[in-house]
């Protein structure tokens, strides 16, 4: 560890003494980069948490698989020029956060971890494989900051999704049959081109909290007063000029952002909205 800061052999050191199961060397909590995995790391073999975000580590060697007991790996925002398909054969890990320099589509021994939360945020993707469809445990599927334009039926196989975030692509519409992820409880829709919803979103009636911000959406369809489950609903940065009177449905709203519109005027039923805590109307 010869060429690494001290505070980050302190950290080494320290999660070996005190057999600490997460250590977190990200740029964030160490403000150092590093540009390779510490070799000192892979005699950690208690570890289940390795945090490396926003380094610029460019290989992950096969020493890896000394952490057996590894069950979260994020690697966001490093500069990996392969996958090496040893990360398959991690036995327990559920979490995988994972940049490429040229992440167009997954590796295909991705596939073989059957349960896993996948966060592939910040990549180059522009479309899905069908073959995605193979993770259908996934529970949580991360896919913002991408290129992503339309989404692929396959998608709506993943029916044990709950968290689902597009947020920061391009996408114009959404399918009818992303319906189909009826056990989404949080879905993240922020910072597309989206100029409708399709009608059929009612059936998503586990939805909790939806963020529709930063879009092109200039009126909302009634449709979307049935998710009577939603608690949080984001709107800010759209085009609406008016609320449907039927907002009084969604009674469980804690809080509604509805700044940055062209809103002239409120229904009067929006006071029926009891468990408000927080209200945003600014920029109208």
């Amino acid at each position: 560890m010869s060429n690494i800061p001290a505070q980050i052999r302190a950290k080494i050191r320290e999660a070996k003494e005190q057999q600490l199961k997460k250590l977190n060397l990200s740029y964030s909590s160490t403000n150092y980069q590093l540009t390779e995995i510490p070799t000192e790391i892979f005699q950690l073999e208690q570890l289940e948490s390795l945090d490396l975000t926003d380094n610029r580590i460019e290989q992950i060697p096969q020493e890896i698989l000394n952490l057996q007991k590894l069950n979260s790996l994020n690697l966001i925002g490093n500069r990996l020029t392969e996958i090496t398909e040893t990360l398959g054969n991690l036995p327990n890990l559920i979490f995988l956060g994972l940049s490429w320099k040229s992440l167009e589509r997954l590796p295909s021994w991705i596939y073989q971890i059957e349960q896993l939360s996948l966060d592939l945020r910040r990549n180059q993707l522009t479309s899905l494989p069908e073959s995605i469809t193979k993770l259908t445990n996934l529970t949580q599927l991360n896919l913002s900051v991408n290129r992503l334009i339309s989404l692929p039926e396959s998608i709506t196989k993943l029916t044990n999704l709950t968290q689902l975030n597009l947020s920061v692509n391009s996408l114009t519409s959404l399918p009818e049959s992303i319906t189909k992820l009826t056990n989404l409880i949080q879905l993240n829709l922020r910072g597309n081109s989206l100029t409708s919803l399709p009608e059929s979103i009612t059936k998503l009636t586990n939805l909790t909290q939806l963020d529709l911000s930063v879009n092109r959406l200039t009126s909302l369809p009634e449709s979307i007063t049935k998710l009577t489950n939603l608690t949080q609903l984001y709107l800010r940065g759209n085009r609406l000029t008016s609320l449907p009177e039927s907002i009084t449905k969604l009674t469980n709203l804690t809080q509604l952002d509805l700044s940055v519109n062209r809103l002239t005027s409120l229904p009067e039923s929006i006071t029926k909205l009891t468990n408000l805590t927080q209200l945003d109307l600014s920029v109208n």
